[in-house]
């Protein structure tokens, strides 16, 4: 094993060294400029010889040659190009099929010279599609002279499937140390030829992964555990057929012989047993010497029985006078006394007697036609003989594949006959073990003669039949078959990496790269250019936003050229074009409210808002102010905004979709722009609200029921401010009334008269007094106070405002909301989708909703409740349960009006809950843990209450 490595270590160091010198050469020698084709010949034909001498050079094992052959077809395509790797994978290939007809690796040649070839086929395309002729990562080449090498061994399995044995012992001695050293030497010559590229092995400056990077990394670990589990679950599929497979044929082996070894007893025993019973039935019973009897038939028991059951002879003069019946060993005979299932004999296996069991023997009954029969005993020694050649024939003539067989014992262990000899030998063991404590039920493992095997025995007639096979040959299925999946999984797993890699790059990293493209020549003032990105509908979109966008920029400052303030106007058009204008946003959402409002301090700004539905259930809301101000931060507020738009409609999270933004926008800034955001993504069924912050201003929070508190997450560092940011994701539990409130420094740094600034407290103290209106009031408000406390002062930044506020949380069984009389509607809502999926009248509905307005209504307006949950089940009866957090108060306890006054007469009050209690078939209040809880009941048959 020692020298194979050295070996080849020798082989595949040569490799590297030629690699590295060749690259070298190219770099900083006249070699480089050499035509390129001219080029990729002499690497091509340097790289085959290197292939050939691998070959020549690799370890003889008997067929088959170790050696790291592809590993240079592998490194003239990854590193020179594909040409070179071509050529040098067909020289390789070619030469090992002549070398196999010459009797070097002739079993493996075809396999080896297929591999060879492929491996220069497969680098080239590798170098070509994936990487545009570029460099290639070094563990992507590690992960393909793996893959070759794989490839290479199911190549070795299919193709010598005539001779399965001979092929899967090559590729155990084979596998490993090909895999592992193509795939290093090709990984060592990747990193020598960057360090040579690069001037050193100095480390590079650390930065957030591209998106390829990002998505190789992932998928490779997604791909490797995937591998790991289907491999392992593969594994113990095909450990379970081998095991069952084994004990099958162990155990009908065991039976079989079982079978043989009592049915060659039974005959025995029974001829001489007769033989017996006709020398004593004419012998008189004063003449009858049975012990003489005994002893010429060498039987250890001879009992003649009556008419009765009664032993009336015996050569054993204690068991005289004995009664069968009065045994259940001995009463088992007792059907040959009358005949009448037509039995003539009784045979009974060996084991212990009635009289004494201590003493084992086995019993042959013989009926004598006179009457009574004849019972003769037998001791193992005494027909031991009788069953020598069946035990030759057993474990002789029967094999359990090629390794296994049987082997029978006597009581003490020691061994009477065997397949591989060892008669009279002790068999050792941990069989034993299961022996003596009589398990019998599965298979055990066991050494069997010093081997490793699987076992199974049996008991008969006193002997121990002990059936085996070695649990190596047991496991030969299975091992090839695991060679087999592991291979085959790793090449479909390598195809997909490639595949999925070539899909990504195509579709997304490519067309962003032109996008990027695009953006920063329009950023750099080229307005001319289009962008023309269509290979699917986003970046189409991306890309006719973009030119609409400057198309109509372009258009405005064209005729602005001579009015510079008229086209200042119609950019601050464009810019407020891009954002959300349309009041109320989201009118078919009753759940939540949400306003936003911005306020440029020039023309055009840096400010800028959003919020959109990525998802139907989510919303996501963002505010950010860009560095500068006029077009530039405008232009450049276009970009983060597009970018950060489209990473969380395609479902980043807030923290992933500011790293990619930051990437994006840290490439080409020449104008050292910066962005600071707050971007939060809120799960409208749950609201839980997951947010980030880029440097952004601490937004305010308002919990139902508690005051307004700034939200102080500590901020992660700004947009486009440096490359290979991370940015952290919090989280946020939002309940029905919760509010969040975002701002821009334009608010907090709006400046008075003697520079007194507007500050954090101040707007605290406004938004607290404006907490029960909606949210277009809230920032609306907030602007009314900002511009009585500035007064005559100009306005030096931009004002940006957004507003949100969780009004219910709706599941399939529930809603809840804020208590508030504007969250009704969306109760109702509720309500009218339950009853019409549960098929509920028309009529029986509108008591249901009159009933539910008033009870609600009532907790809005005097409960002083927080929130409220409604649910209503249906069964046979409709069940609506109202509850509050406010203060206790129970409706059902409330006097009924007196109906007969005039309305003038009547006290106010009473007449909703009295109505409601004639519309329900019946109402229950409880107060629990703080809570009111209301349960009405009503009736689908429309007769409720009187």
């Amino acid at each position: 094993m020692t020298a194979m490595f050295w070996q080849l270590f020798a082989a595949g160091a040569a490799t590297v060294g030629t690699g590295a010198l060749l690259y070298a050469l190219e770099k900083h020698t006249a070699f480089g400029r050499l035509k390129y084709y001219l080029r990729q010949v002499i690497i091509g034909i340097v790289f085959g010889v290197l292939a050939i001498l691998a070959t020549h050079n690799g370890i003889d094992a008997g067929g088959a040659v170790v050696n790291v052959r592809d590993a240079a077809p592998l490194t003239a395509g990854f590193v020179f190009g594909a040409p070179a790797g071509f050529l040098s994978g067909l020289i390789g290939g070619v030469e090992r099929y002549i070398a196999g007809i010459n009797g070097v690796g002739e079993f493996t040649m075809i396999a080896c010279s297929v591999s060879t070839v492929v491996a220069g086929l497969f680098a080239g395309l590798i170098k070509i599609k994936l990487f545009d002729n570029k460099k290639v990562p070094w563990e992507f080449g590690l992960i393909s002279g793996a893959a070759v090498e794989v490839f290479h061994m199911v190549l070795i399995l299919v193709l010598g499937s005539a001779d399965t044995i001979r092929s899967y012992e090559y590729m155990q001695l084979c596998s490993i140390p090909m895999i592992a050293g193509n795939a290093a030497t090709v990984a060592a010559v990747l990193v020598i030829t960057r360090a040579i590229r690069r001037g050193g092995f100095r480390r590079k400056k650390v930065r957030i992964r591209k998106i390829a990077q990002t998505f190789q990394f992932w998928l490779l670990i997604m791909i490797a555990v995937a591998f790991v589990v289907t491999a392992g679950f593969a594994h113990l599929m095909q450990t379970g057929v081998a095991e069952r497979t084994t004990n099958r044929q162990l155990s009908m082996t065991a039976e079989d012989v079982k079978n043989e070894i009592i049915n060659a007893s039974d005959e025995a025993l029974y001829a001489t047993t007769r033989q017996i019973m006709y020398d004593v039935r004419f012998v008189a019973s004063d003449d009858l010497d049975l012990a003489g009897v005994a002893k010429r038939y060498d039987v250890a028991e001879i009992n003649v029985v009556d008419e009765n059951g009664i032993i009336v002879d015996s050569n054993i003069d204690d068991y005289i006078g004995f009664d069968m019946a009065s045994g259940e060993q001995s009463s088992a005979f007792l059907p040959l006394l009358d005949n009448l299932e037509g039995v003539s004999r009784v045979i009974q296996p060996y084991g212990p007697i009635t009289k004494d069991p201590r003493v084992k023997r086995k019993y042959v009954g013989v009926q004598i036609p006179a009457g009574g029969f004849v019972q003769v005993g037998y001791d193992l020694s005494q027909y031991r003989d009788e069953l020598e050649e069946h035990f030759y024939v057993s474990s002789h003539f029967r094999h359990i594949g090629e390794t296994g067989g049987v082997i029978i014992c006597d009581p003490n262990k020691y061994v009477l006959s065997s397949r591989d000899g060892h008669v009279g030998e002790y068999l050792l063991g941990d069989i034993w073990t299961y022996i003596n404590k009589g398990e019998n039920k599965n298979m055990i493992e066991a050494s069997i003669f010093g081997v490793p095997s699987y076992c199974r025995y049996s008991y008969a007639e006193g002997f121990y039949i002990v059936t085996y096979r070695t649990i190596a040959e047991s496991m030969l299925s299975r091992d090839i078959a695991m060679y087999m999946i592991i291979f085959i999984e790793a090449l479909i797993f390598t195809a997909l990496l490639i595949f999925l890699y070539r899909i990504l790059k195509s579709t997304v990293v490519d067309n962003m790269k032109r996008v990027n493209e695009s953006l920063a020549e329009i950023t750099g003032g080229n307005l001319d250019v289009e962008v023309d990105v269509r290979s699917n509908q986003e970046f189409a979109i991306l890309s006719d936003d973009i030119n609409r966008t400057v198309g109509t920029l372009k258009f405005y400052i064209d005729e602005a050229a001579s009015r510079i303030d008229k086209e200042l106007e119609f950019a601050k058009d464009i810019q407020y074009s891009l954002l959300p204008s349309v009041s109320p946003a989201f009118p078919q959402r009753q759940d939540f409210d949400i306003y936003a409002l911005m306020n440029t301090a020039r023309e055009v700004g840096g400010d800028f808002f959003d919020f959109y539905m990525p998802e139907s259930n989510k919303l996501a809301i963002l505010i950010a102010d860009v560095s500068g101000k006029g077009i530039p931060a405008a232009m450049f507020m276009m970009t983060a905004k597009t970018l950060i738009k489209g990473f969380v409609e395609s479902g980043d999270p807030p923290e992933t979709a500011f790293a990619k933004a930051n990437e994006e926008l840290c490439s080409g800034n020449d104008a050292d722009m910066f962005v600071t955001a707050w971007l939060g993504v809120i799960d409208l069924e749950t609201g839980l609200m997951s947010y980030a912050n880029a440097g952004h201003n601490p937004p305010l929070i308002k919990k139902n029921r508690e005051s307004f508190e700034y939200l102080k997450d500590k901020p992660n560092f700004i947009l486009a401010g440096m490359s290979g940011v991370k940015y952290k994701r919090h989280e946020l539990q939002l309940d029905p009334g919760d509010i969040v409130f975002l701002y821009t420094d334009g608010v907090t740094e709006a400046t008075a008269a003697g520079n007194e600034l507007y500050g954090e407290d101040r707007l605290l103290k406004c938004v607290s007094k404006l907490e029960d209106g909606g949210m277009r009031e809230l920032c609306d408000g907030v602007q009314d106070d900002v511009d009585a406390f500035v007064g005559e002062a100009d306005q030096f930044d931009d004002i940006t405002m957004l507003a949100f506020k969780l009004r219910t949380l709706e599941d399939d069984h529930s809603i809840r909301t804020s208590a508030s009389v504007d969250s009704m509607e969306a109760v109702q809502r509720y309500a009218e989708k339950k009853l019409e999926r549960a098929d509920i009248s028309a009529r029986v509905a509108n008591r249901i909703k009159v009933a539910l307005d008033e009870i609600y209504s009532n907790v809005a307006y005097y409960s002083e409740a927080g929130s409220c949950t409604v649910e209503i089940r249906t069964f046979d009866d409709i069940d609506v349960i109202i509850k509050d957090d406010g203060k206790e108060y129970d409706p059902t306890a409330a006097a009924a009006p007196d109906t007969t006054l005039s309305a003038d007469e009547r006290k106010i009050g009473g007449l909703g809950i009295y109505m409601t209690k004639n519309l329900t078939k019946s109402i229950e209040y409880e107060r629990k843990d703080g809570f009111n809880i209301l349960h009405m009941v009503f009736s689908r048959s429309q007769e409720n209450r009187k």
